[in-house]
């Protein structure tokens, strides 16, 4: 975590994947990331070049989860 720069002050959370990836949220500097043994797989920073934007409650939900739920509503 400390190689990519991934910390939060006061808020965030992480969730250990079934294949061991760790998805974290940085809740104060809104940013997702996915890290598996061999490092960064992927971030999404929810800002631009003065503004982040706060994330809260993030879930990581594996593909194919929602084929069933009727998002329409």
């Amino acid at each position: 975590m400390k190689r990519h720069g991934i910390r939060t002050e006061t808020q965030g959370l992480h969730q250990i994947l079934e294949n061991g990836d760790v998805y974290i949220e940085e809740s104060n500097n809104g940013r997702f990331s996915r890290i598996s043994s061999e490092g960064l797989v992927w971030t999404y920073h929810n800002a631009d070049d003065t503004n982040a934007g706060h994330l809260g409650w993030s879930r990581h939900l594996p593909a194919g989860s929602l084929d069933n739920v009727d998002l329409r509503a």
